[in-house]
């Protein structure tokens, strides 16, 4: 721990802050620019035990800790990292500040989970800060960045509006979660938690929660992912501390609800004992050579989860590897990926967004005796979707996310059937098996994959121009085969086969739709259209039927 700084290299400028006894300064050290607190009450050994584990952490959502000094007015000097755009309290309560969205909103309070998770992780003693609140929190970076502060605070200068009501609740885990609570209803209602009651005593106020009051969730606004927001602040508010949720889980659950309504979000790295518990397994909906795919909830959320029956501690690097680049992809088209944990089987599990109206092969085939009846107009709209969904998995960086299986099994229907989305990666299945088996279904395989050749984005073409035909056609590939087996099928394709074309004579603009079908199946991958090229066809034949 550096308490050697000397007060000559510490030049103090504005004031910025004011507490019970310390001051904040803007100043600069070494020519740095950093923030100093000084202490005019304070014990030198209590201090230094409070900041001693401090200085040596470094993470993106926790004010740094540089060190101490004592001057000669025997003031105690902290040095830390400062906030160019002042604590979450200015940007919620100041009139000179832009407005903020709910998603600013939610992405801080996820970065503030973050810090948390990580202090409360901390080994071989945990960090609970015990005073979180919005004064205590500040953002940097052009207010994208959200950092903890004050975490040697804890139990000084407590607001009583973010404590937890029991008298006998310890300062640990759960009361960071409390907290959070009332902050993250704070910040989406942009009011003072008990504002009724301002100004207000200790005592008012302490009635107040030991009547087992909080403040209103009506005053949350509604909108996209509301009623999640107010399920996930009534559980950290739980009056047991027992029953509200580790920090963990409240980020994921956080992220979960950010992705589902408002954007994107960085992966999360998760474990099973975090989460297994709060994951309730509902009715199985799909099954294959890997795994089976189940409905599942979390808190009130609908989920999707897929155990792949895999042991192998390579492929479950491989399969949490490439969920993790999977998750990055944010598309209406796709399937949201949140996270992989492992069952007491020591299973892998993927948790997925649930697409509520099913598979597009089971919309098209419901059973053996009964068949959907679609509109041209919907097929068209179904396939122009999943050019797009697929256009973007190529140009996804820093590499390409090639699908390798596209067939209607893998292509989902939500929203009253009317959106479709890409599920099911060929390149989660290529690790489940090692990599020793070629992937994709007959039928819809490239001739160069049945060949051994590479796999590249002109394979997902080929299998892409399968599907189109398919549903324009509303028949099943190589269904006119007198043997349309699995191998004679491959053996078909591998000849530069394909499936009759005379079955989409029918539809609107036949002769457009022929002429890209034929592109897709060109034997050369690299004669076949790019996804972009056919995205913008598929969207001018959309608009003219």
């Amino acid at each position: 721990m550096d308490d050697n700084f000397s007060l000559n290299d510490i030049d103090l400028k504005e004031v910025i802050g004011r507490g019970y006894f310390s001051t904040v300064y803007k100043s600069f050290w070494l020519q740095h620019q950093v923030a100093v607190k000084t202490h005019r009450k304070f014990n030198y050994e209590w201090a230094r035990n409070k900041y001693a584990q401090l200085l040596s952490i470094d993470h993106k959502n926790i004010l740094k800790f540089y060190g101490i000094a004592v001057s000669p007015a025997k003031e105690l000097y902290v040095v830390m990292e400062y906030a160019d755009c002042g604590s979450l309290a200015y940007h919620i309560y100041g009139s000179d500040v832009p407005s903020y969205s709910t998603e600013d909103a939610l992405k801080w309070m996820l970065q503030c989970a973050e810090g948390l998770a990580f202090l409360h992780g901390l080994t071989p003693k945990p960090i609970f800060h015990g005073n979180l609140k919005p004064e205590n929190l500040f953002l940097v970076d052009n207010c994208r960045c959200l950092k903890i502060g004050e975490v040697a605070a804890r139990g000084y200068a407590v607001s009583n509006h973010y404590i937890p009501p029991s008298n006998k609740e310890v300062y640990a885990e759960k009361t960071d979660v409390y907290s959070f609570g009332i902050v993250l209803w704070e910040v989406l209602c942009r009011r003072k938690p008990f504002c009724e009651n301002e100004p207000s005593a200790f005592p008012v106020l302490k009635y107040i929660f030991l009547a087992g009051r909080q403040p209103p969730l009506s005053c949350i606004p509604d909108g996209s992912g509301s009623t999640n927001l107010k399920s996930l602040i009534s559980r950290c508010w739980h009056s047991d501390q027992n029953m509200r949720p580790i920090v963990k889980t409240v980020l994921l659950n956080l992220s979960i609800i950010i992705r589902l309504y408002f954007g994107n979000v960085p992966t999360l790295e998760t474990q099973a004992t975090d989460h297994i518990g709060d994951v309730k397994l509902e009715e199985e909906i799909g099954r294959g050579s890997f795994g089976a795919v189940h409905k599942a909830k979390m808190y009130d959320i609908q989920l999707a989860l897929k155990r792949i029956f895999v042991n192998d501690a390579d492929a479950k690097k491989g399969i949490e590897r490439e969920v993790k680049y999977l998750s990055s992809a944010y598309h209406e088209n796709i399937i949201k990926f949140y996270c992989t944990m492992e069952d007491k089987e020591c299973n892998t599990l993927i948790l997925m967004e649930y697409a509520d109206c099913g598979s597009l092969h089971n919309y098209m085939y419901r059973d053996s005796k009964e068949e959907r009846n679609y509109t041209h107009v919907a097929a068209l709209n179904w396939m122009q979707q999943l050019a797009k969904g697929v256009a973007y998995l190529h140009a996804m960086k820093p590499k390409p996310v090639i699908h390798r299986d596209l067939k209607p099994h893998n292509l989902l229907l939500a929203n009253n059937f009317r959106t479709l989305k890409i599920a099911d990666f060929g390149t989660v299945t290529e690790q489940a098996t090692l990599m020793t088996m070629i992937i994709g279904t007959p039928g819809y395989m490239s001739p160069e994959v049945i060949n051994a050749q590479k796999y590249t984005e002109k394979s997902d073409v080929f299998s892409f121009g399968i599907v189109f035909w398919e549903v324009m056609a509303h028949k099943k590939p190589f269904y006119h085969l007198e043997n349309n087996e699995p191998v004679a099928m491959l053996v078909q394709v591998s000849k530069g086969k394909h499936p009759p074309l005379k079955d989409v004579e029918n539809c609107q603009n036949a002769e457009k739709l022929k002429k890209l079908l034929k592109r897709c199946w060109n034997i050369l991958p690299k004669s076949r259209p790019t996804m972009d090229l056919l995205k913008e066809k598929l969207n001018k034949l959309y608009l003219q039927s």
